[in-house]
């Protein structure tokens, strides 16, 4: 298997059921109100969980092309404080 066979692979998990449920079948009909909800302030939400993977994806995506990321990562955790 290739580089390419293993990246077509991990973007076809995204969409459809493999070992684990794909993002997009897990969150189907899932509303507002659940994906916010929390079991307690130590944790977070699936909206929260969600956002830091687009968050980071993002980066990495941006790091592959070669396109600088806008912020350090440093920066916006102390800004999140």
């Amino acid at each position: 298997m290739n580089v390419k066979d293993i990246f077509l692979a991990q973007l076809n998990a995204c969409h459809e059921n493999t070992w684990f449920v794909a993002l997009l079948n897990s969150i189907d009909g899932l509303t507002e109100e659940q994906a916010s909800w929390k079991p307690s302030e130590t944790t977070n939400s699936i909206f929260e969980i969600v956002n830091h993977l687009i968050f980071y994806n993002q980066r990495y995506l941006n790091s592959f092309k070669g396109i600088p990321n806008e912020k350090n990562v440093d920066d916006i955790a102390c800004a999140n404080s």
